[in-house]
């Protein structure tokens, strides 16, 4: 039923967005946006759970995400007001940070990890795992492999087992399966899965599967203190150890980590192959996202509290030492730098030639990019919305009023006040401004030329957002039938093994019952008794093992290691020691003082 929750409410907007708009949500009159220029484009009514309110909002891309008090999160499609889905992002009491996209998913932080769902059906995200490696011994019924935690592999993973020569052919059906049972950092062991106890599986032989699974959340390694930012394979979140770390979502496994002195508040910001941060001891870095190469590193003379802004050339920085910076993206050079009268306590926002920053005390300042330059200053203003030709849209929450200015001035045009709005989001790339109340009510306004919502843009969301939930389902299904059919096979194999050791281990029925002697024996039968008697003594000999009715070991191998064997194994093992002590290095590489903390 829980899958069903997003669909259902989608319908639920469809038909109140029918339904003639009632006093609950004429929170925006018409009126006072013709005023300003704007139109309602569209309204809705999210569900919360009863007596909730919203307590966290914002804007990310093309979702609006309203937050309640028991941290059940509403996802909205800014364009068509289209309820996308509603998910329970973490526990009643726990604090959430404001979520952030990548292409495919929206991440929400938690004080020790992070929720990642698919920012367009709110369903878990997926976790696929491309696990590649070879069998490095047999015993028995059970085999190493040369792939661990490091690449991926998690306990109860089963694993198809190929041929060396078949590995690269997939229609090839698989000779055997491994359950991996042990899970060491960069080798596995687990149980063999035959089809037959005459399958031969042998040192080399390729393993591989393609395994995808719900992600649950990913656990960080310390408590958050930032945001948690991502592209679609690393994420990268602010710990309250004084560091931050690179880790891969997908499997957990951390890729390095960086010290932040006085911790980082701020999320990082990815841009291209780089991944840019600020600390609360005043510096600004760049580094990639892959191996922490430092780019460059920047230090201002006050905390930076906030994320920096930026573009294919420039990069923003606005600190608490009552400044804005403008640097050079690729090397960090500062081209200018603009003094405010009070802290910066917002990031700024881009509207093409001009950057808007707000300061403490709600004032505004409209600045030139090119050079720094001051253009205008409104004080007790709020902040900056959106452009739209030559006006500027500026929103005061307290009291709460839309404002009109000139953009080249900043002198006020028009403006109007909104008492009943408790909220409001903008995106100036977008052009629209979201109201809000704290019942989760909302409603959006765009410009008077921007064109009518049309039913073909609903469909387009509806269905955009059906086919996604549709292929996530189908992979889910796929994925459970497989491990019904892995199962199965599993308990058939039980099945028959126990019927053949049975038969020629436990019954006797082949064994002669006739217990008397012969009436006359033969020569050739006295000749060896008598031998046997006048032999002398001997020391005992060790047992020697019964013959095994399957004609030697029944799973194909001896029970120790050839000498082959355990040469590969002392040569793995000298390779295993210099890998560990390179992975030593590397830890010991990010605990270093290499100058600037890295």
């Amino acid at each position: 039923m829980r899958k069903c929750a997003p669909i259902l409410l989608v319908l639920s907007w469809v038909a109140l967005s029918a339904a003639p708009v009632n006093a609950q949500i004429e929170f925006v009159p018409k009126a006072e946006l013709d005023r300003l220029g704007l139109q309602r484009y569209w309204q809705s009514s999210p569900p919360l759970p009863v007596g909730e309110l919203v307590k966290q909002h914002t804007l990310v891309d093309d979702n609006v995400y309203l937050i309640s008090e028991s941290n059940l999160a509403v996802a909205v499609h800014s364009g068509t007001g289209v309820v996308r889905w509603i998910a329970q992002v973490a526990d009643r009491d726990q604090q959430v940070r404001e979520p952030t996209h990548s292409d495919a998913y929206t991440f929400f932080t938690g004080p020790a990890s992070v929720k990642v769902l698919n920012r367009r059906t709110g369903e878990l995200a997926g976790e696929p795992r491309r696990l590649r490696g070879v069998i490095v011994t047999v015993d028995h019924d059970t085999a190493r492999i040369s792939i661990g935690a490091a690449h991926g592999v998690r306990l109860d993973d089963i694993l198809d087992i190929f041929n060396v020569n078949d590995s690269e052919n997939t229609t090839r059906e698989p000779i055997a399966q491994l359950r991996v049972t042990v899970v060491d950092h960069k080798e596995a062991r687990g149980r063999l899965v035959r089809e037959s106890r005459t399958t031969k599986i042998f040192p080399g032989d390729r393993v591989r599967q393609d395994v995808r699974l719900p992600l649950r959340e990913v656990k960080l390694p310390f408590a958050a203190a930032s945001p948690a930012v991502a592209d679609e394979e690393d994420l990268f979140v602010g710990a309250a150890n004084q560091r931050m770390y690179s880790l891969r979502f997908l499997s957990g496994f951390t890729n390095w980590r960086v010290l932040t002195p006085k911790n980082m508040s701020a999320a990082p910001t990815l841009f291209g192959d780089s991944v840019y941060f600020c600390d609360n001891d005043g510096r600004c870095a760049s580094a990639t996202k892959r191996k922490r190469k430092r780019n460059w590193e920047f230090y201002t003379d006050g905390a930076i509290a906030l994320s920096p802004v930026v573009t294919d050339k420039y990069v923003f920085v606005a600190s608490s030492d009552r400044s804005l910076y403008c640097l050079d993206r690729e090397t960090g050079r500062r081209n200018w730098t603009h003094r405010f009268d009070n802290v910066p306590d917002l990031e700024p926002v881009i509207s093409d030639e001009l950057i808007f920053q707000r300061t403490k005390g709600n004032n505004v300042h409209a600045i030139r990019i090119e050079d720094g330059e001051a253009v205008w200053k409104r004080e007790a203003a709020g902040r900056f919305m959106l452009r739209l030709e030559d006006d500027a849209y500026l929103w005061n929450d307290t009291p709460p009023m839309l404002m009109r200015v000139a953009i080249d001035s900043g002198e006020i045009e028009d403006s109007v006040g909104l008492p009943m709005v408790t909220f409001a989001e903008a995106s100036p790339a977008d052009q629209l401004i979201v109201f809000g109340q704290s019942d989760g009510s909302l409603v959006c306004a765009r410009p008077k030329k921007a064109p009518h919502l049309k039913p073909e843009q609903l469909a387009i969301v509806l269905q955009n957002d059906r086919k996604a939930k549709e292929i996530d389902r189908y992979v889910a299904e796929k994925e459970a039938e497989r491990e019904r059919l892995a199962a199965a096979r599993a308990e058939a194999e039980k099945t028959r093994e126990k019927a053949k050791y049975s038969f020629l281990a436990d019954d006797d029925f082949l064994t002669s019952r006739i217990t008397t002697e012969p009436a006359v024996k033969s020569k050739a039968e006295e000749k060896p008794k008598a031998a046997a008697e006048s032999k002398p003594k001997e020391e005992p000999q060790a047992e020697k093992k019964e013959a095994d009715p399957w004609g030697g070991d029944p799973w194909g191998e001896d029970d120790t290691d050839s000498k082959d064997d355990k040469k590969d194994d002392d040569e793995k093992d000298k390779d295993d020691d210099k890998d560990d002590d390179k992975d030593d290095d590397d830890k010991d590489d990010d605990d270093d003082d290499d100058g600037w903390d890295w």
